[in-house]
């Protein structure tokens, strides 16, 4: 007998949570996906030749999602941008950085760009972003991420 009692109370409170529950305000929130931009800018190299320049971007931490592509392939005087898919919040951290070439007579930059994209909730399932850069331990901001090459 008592454990038939035992078995409708234990019944009857699973019946009952399956009414209250729904009711309590639980939910996932799902963001709606940000499209994040890092822009790239790669100066002429005087020299009357036209050059690629070759910019690779990686993760610093293993939480970042990545960009779409890692590498970006930008002609002289020209510019391009890392495109990264971001659906929460969070600080993000990635290193900009050119792959040297083989042009024995190009002197490469050797900036190597520490990229900070903080991701906020400004409202029910919007993102916003602001991307900040430092160049090599140098305390002050940079206005771009920017490479030059030299002849």
């Amino acid at each position: 007998m008592r454990k038939i009692r035992s078995l409708i109370c234990l019944m009857a409170v699973c019946l009952l949570s399956c009414f209250v529950f729904p009711f309590m305000g639980i939910r996932a929130l799902a963001y709606v996906t940000l499209e994040a931009e890092i822009p790239v800018t790669c100066l002429e190299i005087p020299d009357g030749m036209t050059h690629t320049y070759t910019i690779i971007i990686g993760s610093e931490n293993e939480i970042s999602p990545m960009p779409k592509s890692d590498t970006l392939e930008i002609t002289e005087n020209g510019t391009g941008k890392f495109e990264i898919d971001i659906d929460e919040p969070g600080t993000f951290v990635y290193k900009v950085y050119e792959k040297e070439g083989n042009e024995p007579d190009i002197k490469y930059d050797k900036n190597i760009y520490s990229v900070t994209v903080f991701v906020e909730d400004v409202s029910d399932s919007t993102l916003k972003y602001t991307v900040v850069a430092k160049s090599g331990g140098k305390d002050e901001k940079p206005d771009k991420i920017e490479f030059e090459n030299d002849y």
